[in-house]
Protein backbone atom coordinates (compact mmCIF):
# COMPACT_ATOMS: atom_id res chain seq x y z
CA UNK A 1 0.00 0.00 0.00
CA UNK A 2 1.51 3.36 -0.69
CA UNK A 3 2.26 5.26 2.30
CA UNK A 4 1.00 8.56 2.90
CA UNK A 5 4.15 9.99 3.77
CA UNK A 6 6.13 12.23 1.57
CA UNK A 7 9.63 12.93 2.87
CA UNK A 8 11.87 15.59 1.23
CA UNK A 9 15.60 15.04 1.37
CA UNK A 10 18.05 17.16 1.57
CA UNK A 11 21.77 16.21 0.66
CA UNK A 12 24.61 18.19 -0.51
CA UNK A 13 26.41 15.16 -1.87
CA UNK A 14 23.32 12.87 -3.31
CA UNK A 15 24.46 10.87 -6.61
CA UNK A 16 25.64 11.56 -9.63
CA UNK A 17 28.22 13.49 -7.76
CA UNK A 18 30.77 10.93 -6.24
CA UNK A 19 31.33 11.68 -2.69
CA UNK A 20 31.28 9.45 -0.22
CA UNK A 21 28.43 11.45 1.45
CA UNK A 22 25.76 10.81 -0.93
CA UNK A 23 25.75 6.89 -0.28
CA UNK A 24 24.07 6.96 3.04
CA UNK A 25 21.00 8.73 1.18
CA UNK A 26 21.35 6.96 -1.97
CA UNK A 27 20.66 3.77 -0.08
CA UNK A 28 17.86 4.63 2.39
CA UNK A 29 15.91 6.16 -0.73
CA UNK A 30 16.59 3.66 -2.51
CA UNK A 31 14.73 1.36 -0.04
CA UNK A 32 12.24 4.04 0.55
CA UNK A 33 11.05 3.83 -2.91
CA UNK A 34 11.00 0.04 -2.68
CA UNK A 35 7.98 0.65 0.07
CA UNK A 36 6.30 3.14 -1.83
CA UNK A 37 7.62 5.95 0.49
CA UNK A 38 7.03 8.98 -1.41
CA UNK A 39 9.79 11.48 -1.50
CA UNK A 40 11.53 14.04 -3.40
CA UNK A 41 15.20 14.70 -2.77
CA UNK A 42 16.90 18.53 -3.09
CA UNK A 43 20.65 18.10 -3.76
CA UNK A 44 23.44 20.26 -5.80
CA UNK A 45 24.64 20.37 -8.85
CA UNK A 46 27.98 19.20 -8.34
CA UNK A 47 30.72 17.88 -10.05
CA UNK A 48 30.92 15.65 -13.24
CA UNK A 49 32.51 13.18 -11.32
CA UNK A 50 30.50 9.76 -11.49
CA UNK A 51 29.18 8.49 -8.53
CA UNK A 52 29.75 4.58 -7.65
CA UNK A 53 26.02 4.96 -6.58
CA UNK A 54 24.02 6.15 -9.49
CA UNK A 55 22.87 2.57 -10.01
CA UNK A 56 21.10 3.15 -6.87
CA UNK A 57 19.04 6.20 -8.20
CA UNK A 58 18.23 5.26 -11.55
CA UNK A 59 14.49 4.57 -10.50
CA UNK A 60 13.47 7.75 -8.98
CA UNK A 61 15.95 10.45 -11.02
CA UNK A 62 12.55 11.87 -11.45
CA UNK A 63 11.97 12.68 -7.58
CA UNK A 64 15.67 14.50 -7.96
CA UNK A 65 16.08 18.43 -8.01
CA UNK A 66 19.34 20.18 -8.20
CA UNK A 67 20.47 23.50 -7.46
CA UNK A 68 23.61 25.91 -8.29
CA UNK A 69 25.69 27.05 -5.33
CA UNK A 70 27.20 30.36 -5.07
CA UNK A 71 30.37 28.77 -3.58
CA UNK A 72 33.39 30.01 -5.82
CA UNK A 73 34.27 27.42 -7.98
CA UNK A 74 38.42 28.40 -7.70
CA UNK A 75 38.07 27.48 -3.98
CA UNK A 76 36.83 23.74 -4.83
CA UNK A 77 39.84 22.50 -6.74
CA UNK A 78 43.35 22.40 -5.73
CA UNK A 79 45.36 25.92 -7.56
CA UNK A 80 48.04 24.95 -9.82
CA UNK A 81 49.47 27.84 -11.89
CA UNK A 82 50.31 31.35 -10.32
CA UNK A 83 46.89 33.32 -11.49
CA UNK A 84 44.93 30.21 -10.46
CA UNK A 85 46.81 30.44 -6.51
CA UNK A 86 46.01 34.39 -6.78
CA UNK A 87 42.55 33.99 -7.50
CA UNK A 88 42.25 31.01 -4.73
CA UNK A 89 43.87 33.38 -2.17
CA UNK A 90 41.76 36.59 -3.33
CA UNK A 91 38.79 33.99 -2.80
CA UNK A 92 39.24 32.49 0.49
CA UNK A 93 39.95 36.30 1.66
CA UNK A 94 36.37 37.00 0.47
CA UNK A 95 35.14 33.78 2.48
CA UNK A 96 36.44 34.82 5.54
CA UNK A 97 35.53 38.39 5.65
CA UNK A 98 31.74 37.99 4.21
CA UNK A 99 30.68 34.97 5.84
CA UNK A 100 30.32 33.38 9.59
CA UNK A 101 31.84 30.35 11.00
CA UNK A 102 33.28 27.92 8.46
CA UNK A 103 34.22 29.27 5.39
CA UNK A 104 35.12 25.82 3.70
CA UNK A 105 31.49 24.85 3.94
CA UNK A 106 30.38 25.06 0.27
CA UNK A 107 26.51 25.38 1.19
CA UNK A 108 27.87 28.98 3.91
CA UNK A 109 26.64 31.53 0.64
CA UNK A 110 23.21 29.79 -0.08
CA UNK A 111 20.95 30.53 2.92
CA UNK A 112 18.80 32.29 0.98
CA UNK A 113 18.73 30.21 -1.60
CA UNK A 114 18.51 26.87 0.25
CA UNK A 115 15.21 28.19 2.30
CA UNK A 116 13.51 29.54 -0.89
CA UNK A 117 13.75 26.33 -2.52
CA UNK A 118 12.31 24.67 0.49
CA UNK A 119 9.66 27.10 1.81
CA UNK A 120 8.40 26.38 -2.05
CA UNK A 121 8.65 22.80 -2.35
CA UNK A 122 6.78 22.80 1.08
CA UNK A 123 3.80 24.68 -0.76
CA UNK A 124 3.85 22.45 -3.80
CA UNK A 125 3.67 19.25 -2.34
CA UNK A 126 2.00 17.34 0.88
CA UNK A 127 5.45 17.17 2.49
CA UNK A 128 5.11 15.38 5.88
CA UNK A 129 8.98 15.37 6.84
CA UNK A 130 12.15 17.15 6.32
CA UNK A 131 15.33 15.06 6.22
CA UNK A 132 18.59 16.97 5.98
CA UNK A 133 21.18 15.02 6.06
CA UNK A 134 24.77 16.83 6.92
CA UNK A 135 27.50 17.34 6.31
CA UNK A 136 27.81 20.11 4.70
CA UNK A 137 26.58 21.53 8.53
CA UNK A 138 25.19 25.03 7.28
CA UNK A 139 22.83 23.57 5.59
CA UNK A 140 20.46 21.90 8.75
CA UNK A 141 21.20 25.87 10.09
CA UNK A 142 19.03 26.83 7.26
CA UNK A 143 16.51 24.80 7.65
CA UNK A 144 16.26 25.20 11.05
CA UNK A 145 15.59 28.59 11.03
CA UNK A 146 11.99 27.52 8.72
CA UNK A 147 11.25 25.22 11.48
CA UNK A 148 8.93 27.32 14.01
CA UNK A 149 6.93 28.37 10.71
CA UNK A 150 6.27 24.89 10.05
CA UNK A 151 4.67 23.19 13.11
CA UNK A 152 2.53 20.11 11.11
CA UNK A 153 6.09 19.12 9.81
CA UNK A 154 8.42 16.51 11.08
CA UNK A 155 12.26 17.89 10.48
CA UNK A 156 14.96 15.40 11.15
CA UNK A 157 18.16 16.64 10.86
CA UNK A 158 20.71 13.13 9.82
CA UNK A 159 24.71 13.52 11.00
CA UNK A 160 26.96 10.97 9.23
CA UNK A 161 29.92 13.06 10.49
CA UNK A 162 30.34 14.91 14.04
CA UNK A 163 29.97 18.63 13.68
CA UNK A 164 32.43 21.09 16.01
CA UNK A 165 34.18 18.00 17.52
CA UNK A 166 35.28 16.82 14.37
CA UNK A 167 39.18 17.89 14.84
CA UNK A 168 40.09 16.80 11.66
CA UNK A 169 37.70 17.19 8.74
CA UNK A 170 35.70 20.19 6.57
CA UNK A 171 38.78 22.84 7.80
CA UNK A 172 37.23 23.06 11.29
CA UNK A 173 40.78 23.21 13.16
CA UNK A 174 41.74 26.16 10.71
CA UNK A 175 39.50 28.11 11.49
CA UNK A 176 39.61 31.16 14.38
CA UNK A 177 38.45 31.02 17.98
CA UNK A 178 35.83 33.40 16.97
CA UNK A 179 34.38 31.56 13.89
CA UNK A 180 34.79 28.39 15.93
CA UNK A 181 32.40 29.67 18.59
CA UNK A 182 29.72 30.70 15.57
CA UNK A 183 29.70 26.89 14.15
CA UNK A 184 28.93 26.04 18.03
CA UNK A 185 26.24 28.28 18.11
CA UNK A 186 24.71 27.27 14.77
CA UNK A 187 25.66 23.53 16.63
CA UNK A 188 23.12 24.68 19.25
CA UNK A 189 20.61 26.09 17.42
CA UNK A 190 20.16 22.90 14.93
CA UNK A 191 19.91 20.77 18.02
CA UNK A 192 17.64 22.72 19.99
CA UNK A 193 14.85 23.56 17.11
CA UNK A 194 14.83 20.12 15.21
CA UNK A 195 11.76 17.48 16.27
CA UNK A 196 14.37 14.51 16.11
CA UNK A 197 18.25 14.23 15.71
CA UNK A 198 19.80 11.30 14.30
CA UNK A 199 23.37 9.94 14.04
CA UNK A 200 25.55 7.19 12.73
CA UNK A 201 26.83 6.38 15.86
CA UNK A 202 25.89 5.88 19.25
CA UNK A 203 29.19 8.15 20.38
CA UNK A 204 27.52 10.71 18.58
CA UNK A 205 24.34 10.58 19.80
CA UNK A 206 25.42 11.00 23.09
CA UNK A 207 27.30 13.68 22.22
CA UNK A 208 24.33 15.95 20.47
CA UNK A 209 22.19 15.07 23.61
CA UNK A 210 24.46 17.00 25.81
CA UNK A 211 23.27 19.99 23.38
CA UNK A 212 19.81 19.61 24.56
CA UNK A 213 19.21 17.38 28.02
CA UNK A 214 15.77 18.31 28.28
CA UNK A 215 14.40 16.09 25.69
CA UNK A 216 16.65 12.98 25.15
CA UNK A 217 13.69 11.23 23.49
CA UNK A 218 13.81 12.76 19.82
CA UNK A 219 17.89 11.53 19.86
CA UNK A 220 18.38 8.35 17.90
CA UNK A 221 21.19 6.45 16.23
CA UNK A 222 20.44 4.87 12.80
CA UNK A 223 23.92 3.15 11.69
CA UNK A 224 25.54 2.70 8.43
CA UNK A 225 25.00 -0.52 6.76
CA UNK A 226 25.74 -2.70 3.78
CA UNK A 227 23.26 -3.32 0.63
CA UNK A 228 22.46 -7.08 -0.25
CA UNK A 229 21.83 -5.82 -3.75
CA UNK A 230 25.65 -5.65 -4.04
CA UNK A 231 26.25 -8.81 -3.03
CA UNK A 232 23.91 -10.64 -5.68
CA UNK A 233 25.41 -13.84 -6.53
CA UNK A 234 28.18 -13.90 -4.20
CA UNK A 235 27.95 -16.40 -1.11
CA UNK A 236 29.61 -15.23 1.95
CA UNK A 237 32.38 -17.92 2.11
CA UNK A 238 35.46 -18.99 4.59
CA UNK A 239 39.08 -18.20 2.56
CA UNK A 240 41.21 -21.23 1.07
CA UNK A 241 43.88 -22.36 3.30
CA UNK A 242 46.98 -21.02 2.32
CA UNK A 243 50.29 -20.29 3.41
CA UNK A 244 50.07 -16.33 3.62
CA UNK A 245 47.64 -14.27 5.33
CA UNK A 246 45.65 -12.16 3.15
CA UNK A 247 44.61 -8.73 4.53
CA UNK A 248 42.43 -5.88 2.25
CA UNK A 249 41.72 -2.42 2.40
CA UNK A 250 39.15 -0.86 0.17
CA UNK A 251 38.59 2.78 -0.70
CA UNK A 252 40.42 5.70 0.20
CA UNK A 253 42.72 5.72 3.02
CA UNK A 254 42.69 9.25 5.15
CA UNK A 255 45.64 11.07 6.32
CA UNK A 256 44.13 11.70 9.30
CA UNK A 257 45.28 8.59 10.53
CA UNK A 258 49.18 9.05 10.24
CA UNK A 259 49.77 8.36 14.17
CA UNK A 260 49.22 5.00 13.10
CA UNK A 261 51.25 5.03 10.53
CA UNK A 262 54.02 5.97 12.30
CA UNK A 263 53.37 2.94 14.73
CA UNK A 264 52.63 0.32 11.75
CA UNK A 265 55.86 1.58 9.90
CA UNK A 266 58.17 0.94 12.91
CA UNK A 267 56.50 -2.53 13.75
CA UNK A 268 56.91 -3.26 10.03
CA UNK A 269 60.57 -2.62 10.59
CA UNK A 270 61.11 -4.64 13.39
CA UNK A 271 59.04 -8.29 12.23
CA UNK A 272 61.26 -7.43 8.82
CA UNK A 273 64.41 -7.80 11.43
CA UNK A 274 63.75 -9.91 13.90
CA UNK A 275 60.00 -12.23 12.64
CA UNK A 276 61.14 -12.36 8.73
CA UNK A 277 59.13 -15.55 8.41
CA UNK A 278 56.02 -13.43 9.52
CA UNK A 279 57.09 -10.41 7.89
CA UNK A 280 56.73 -12.48 4.17
CA UNK A 281 54.01 -14.29 5.18
CA UNK A 282 51.25 -11.69 5.86
CA UNK A 283 50.02 -9.52 3.12
CA UNK A 284 48.16 -5.90 3.06
CA UNK A 285 46.15 -5.24 0.09
CA UNK A 286 44.87 -1.77 -0.12
CA UNK A 287 43.01 -0.99 -3.10
CA UNK A 288 41.72 2.33 -4.27
CA UNK A 289 43.76 3.67 -1.08
CA UNK A 290 44.58 6.81 -3.19
CA UNK A 291 47.33 7.34 -1.06
CA UNK A 292 50.79 8.54 -1.07
CA UNK A 293 51.70 7.13 2.13
CA UNK A 294 50.61 3.73 1.30
CA UNK A 295 52.41 4.49 -1.84
CA UNK A 296 55.91 4.85 0.02
CA UNK A 297 55.05 1.85 2.22
CA UNK A 298 54.46 -0.24 -0.58
CA UNK A 299 57.83 0.85 -1.74
CA UNK A 300 59.84 0.19 1.33
CA UNK A 301 57.85 -3.09 2.83
CA UNK A 302 57.23 -6.41 1.06
CA UNK A 303 54.24 -7.09 2.76
CA UNK A 304 52.45 -3.40 1.74
CA UNK A 305 51.10 -4.13 -1.80
CA UNK A 306 49.63 -0.80 -3.31
CA UNK A 307 46.81 -1.64 -5.98
CA UNK A 308 44.77 0.62 -8.01
CA UNK A 309 41.31 1.55 -7.63
CA UNK A 310 39.06 -1.36 -8.67
CA UNK A 311 35.25 -0.81 -9.83
CA UNK A 312 32.39 -0.74 -7.12
CA UNK A 313 31.47 -4.46 -8.75
CA UNK A 314 34.99 -6.24 -7.99
CA UNK A 315 34.89 -5.04 -4.20
CA UNK A 316 32.60 -7.64 -2.99
CA UNK A 317 34.84 -10.28 -4.81
CA UNK A 318 38.29 -8.94 -3.60
CA UNK A 319 36.77 -9.25 0.07
CA UNK A 320 35.33 -12.95 -0.19
CA UNK A 321 38.67 -13.86 -0.74
CA UNK A 322 40.72 -12.23 1.96
CA UNK A 323 41.66 -13.75 4.94
CA UNK A 324 40.29 -10.25 6.86
CA UNK A 325 39.08 -6.68 6.43
CA UNK A 326 41.35 -3.55 7.34
CA UNK A 327 39.92 -0.39 9.24
CA UNK A 328 42.38 2.35 10.46
CA UNK A 329 40.55 5.05 12.66
CA UNK A 330 41.67 8.64 13.09
CA UNK A 331 42.03 9.63 16.83
CA UNK A 332 39.31 12.01 17.25
CA UNK A 333 36.70 9.17 15.76
CA UNK A 334 37.04 5.79 17.42
CA UNK A 335 33.65 4.84 17.26
CA UNK A 336 33.49 4.84 13.37
CA UNK A 337 30.89 1.95 11.57
CA UNK A 338 32.13 2.92 8.48
CA UNK A 339 31.14 1.66 5.33
CA UNK A 340 33.99 -0.68 4.93
CA UNK A 341 33.27 -2.28 8.35
CA UNK A 342 29.69 -3.10 6.86
CA UNK A 343 31.01 -4.46 4.04
CA UNK A 344 33.29 -6.48 5.60
CA UNK A 345 30.62 -7.90 8.04
CA UNK A 346 28.31 -8.44 4.93
CA UNK A 347 30.93 -11.20 4.24
CA UNK A 348 31.35 -12.44 7.50
CA UNK A 349 35.18 -11.32 7.15
CA UNK A 350 37.11 -10.67 10.28
CA UNK A 351 37.68 -6.98 11.02
CA UNK A 352 40.92 -6.15 11.81
CA UNK A 353 41.43 -2.35 13.52
CA UNK A 354 43.57 -0.28 13.78
CA UNK A 355 42.66 2.06 16.39
CA UNK A 356 43.37 3.95 19.74
CA UNK A 357 40.66 2.38 22.54
CA UNK A 358 37.63 3.45 21.52
CA UNK A 359 33.70 2.03 20.84
CA UNK A 360 34.71 0.39 17.24
CA UNK A 361 37.47 -1.83 18.56
CA UNK A 362 35.23 -2.62 22.08
CA UNK A 363 32.60 -3.56 20.01
CA UNK A 364 34.52 -6.04 17.32
CA UNK A 365 36.52 -7.63 20.61
CA UNK A 366 33.03 -7.66 22.61
CA UNK A 367 31.32 -9.69 19.37
CA UNK A 368 34.20 -11.99 18.68
CA UNK A 369 34.04 -10.50 14.82
CA UNK A 370 38.11 -9.72 14.41
CA UNK A 371 40.93 -8.66 15.91
CA UNK A 372 41.78 -5.05 17.50
CA UNK A 373 45.45 -3.68 17.14
CA UNK A 374 45.79 -1.22 19.63
CA UNK A 375 47.61 2.40 19.39
CA UNK A 376 51.04 1.29 21.41
CA UNK A 377 50.81 -2.02 21.23
CA UNK A 378 50.94 -2.56 17.16
CA UNK A 379 53.92 -5.21 17.28
CA UNK A 380 52.15 -7.01 19.98
CA UNK A 381 48.81 -7.17 18.13
CA UNK A 382 50.19 -7.95 15.10
CA UNK A 383 52.05 -11.06 16.11
CA UNK A 384 49.03 -11.82 18.31
CA UNK A 385 46.23 -12.26 15.18
CA UNK A 386 49.25 -13.57 13.31
CA UNK A 387 49.55 -16.70 15.81
CA UNK A 388 45.73 -17.12 15.91
CA UNK A 389 45.52 -17.50 12.07
CA UNK A 390 48.47 -19.79 12.00
CA UNK A 391 46.71 -21.83 14.79
CA UNK A 392 43.16 -22.08 13.42
CA UNK A 393 43.73 -21.14 9.56
CA UNK A 394 41.18 -18.58 10.47
CA UNK A 395 41.36 -15.41 12.25
CA UNK A 396 38.17 -14.72 14.97
CA UNK A 397 34.65 -14.31 13.72
CA UNK A 398 31.92 -16.08 15.62
CA UNK A 399 29.55 -16.76 13.12
CA UNK A 400 26.58 -16.68 15.31
CA UNK A 401 26.80 -12.29 14.78
CA UNK A 402 23.57 -11.30 13.51
CA UNK A 403 24.70 -8.96 10.66
CA UNK A 404 21.17 -8.62 9.46
CA UNK A 405 20.79 -5.48 11.60
CA UNK A 406 23.48 -3.83 9.53
CA UNK A 407 21.27 -4.60 6.24
CA UNK A 408 20.40 -1.32 5.14
CA UNK A 409 16.69 -2.58 4.03
CA UNK A 410 16.56 -3.37 8.01
CA UNK A 411 17.76 0.13 8.58
CA UNK A 412 15.10 1.99 6.08
CA UNK A 413 12.57 0.72 8.32
CA UNK A 414 14.61 1.47 11.60
CA UNK A 415 14.10 4.82 9.69
CA UNK A 416 10.71 4.61 8.88
CA UNK A 417 9.58 4.27 12.86
CA UNK A 418 11.13 7.04 13.60
CA UNK A 419 9.49 9.68 10.98
CA UNK A 420 6.59 8.13 12.51
CA UNK A 421 6.86 8.84 15.90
Amino acid sequence: MKSKKHVLIINYDFPPYGGIGGRRWAKFAKYLFKSQVDFTVLTYQNSSKKSPWGVDVLNFKHAIEYINGNYPTVVDSVPTTLIQKIKYRIAILKLKFFTTGNFYDKTCLDGSLIKNRVEELLKQKKITDVVVSVAPFRLAFYISELIPKYPQINFVVDFRDPWTVNKTSYGYSYLTKNKQEQEKEMERKVISKFNKVVSVAPEMTKYFQTLDPSNTDKFHTVINGYDLEELIGIDAKKPEVTEELNLVFTGTFYNNTGYLVKEFTSALEILEKDYYSVYKSIKFNFYGANSKVIAALSNRFLPIIDHDTVPKESIAKIINEADGGLIFLSEDITYSFSTKFCEYLALKKPIIVFSKTGYTSKYVNDNGIGHVVRSGHVLEDLLSFYRTWQENNALNFDESFDTSKFDIAYLTEQYLKILST
